[in-house]
């Protein structure tokens, strides 16, 4: 009987909870950048990559992601090498053990921009960060990087999109577009 109550009781509770939807990436492996803060300025260069993503071609309202990446190192004193190349280029590495030729990357800053914009129906994500990481090599076979992003997220309804059988919120119903601006952080480690 206790069980039961229990169980009926667990079933009645309620809550708020908040959920958001998140822009799909098939193609992160070519930028993980967009998905984690620690991968700033781990190349040796200015990496800078752009996409737009249709998903489900042909369906109304599908969703739209487009984005734009940019990301390069501070004070890095060698720019021909990066952690995971190889001493002699144009040498291929499956023919020799990694490890032997793995150089760890030196202490280092990175400083990158990300701008996303994701639409999926009526809902509109747009968000905008800075990011800054920090690269040490903790030995000679590991590195460690930890990132943060600071930036703006603006989540936006347009109404107009939306049909009802009556109109049923008037906060809603007919006033064109909703919008909510806040500020956003995310933080990273990459080992």
């Amino acid at each position: 009987m206790k069980k039961i109550f229990i169980s009926i009781r667990l079933l009645l509770i309620s809550c708020v909870v908040f959920a958001q939807q998140k822009p799909h990436y098939t193609q992160y492996i070519l930028n993980q950048y967009i998905i984690n803060p620690a991968l700033t300025g781990i190349e040796n260069y200015v990496d800078v990559k752009a996409s737009h993503r249709l998903q489900w071609v042909g369906i109304q309202d599908a969703p739209v992601t487009t984005y734009f990446t940019i990301h390069g190192p501070i004070g890095k004193s060698d720019y021909k090498t990066t952690a995971t190349s190889f001493n002699v280029p144009g040498e291929n590495p499956r023919g020799k053990n990694y490890w032997d030729e793995y150089v760890p990357s030196k202490p280092h800053h990175g400083w990158g921009l990300q701008v996303v914009n994701d639409r999926t129906g009526p809902l509109n994500h747009f968000s905008a960060y800075g990011t800054y990481a920090y690269h040490v090599g903790l030995s000679t076979t590991t590195n460690l990087s930890a990132g943060i992003g600071l930036g703006v997220v603006n989540y936006s309804l347009q109404s107009d999109k939306l049909q009802f059988n009556t109109a049923i919120d008037p906060a809603v119903y007919g006033s064109g577009t909703l919008n909510n601006l806040s500020f956003d952080m995310n933080a990273g480690l990459y080992l």
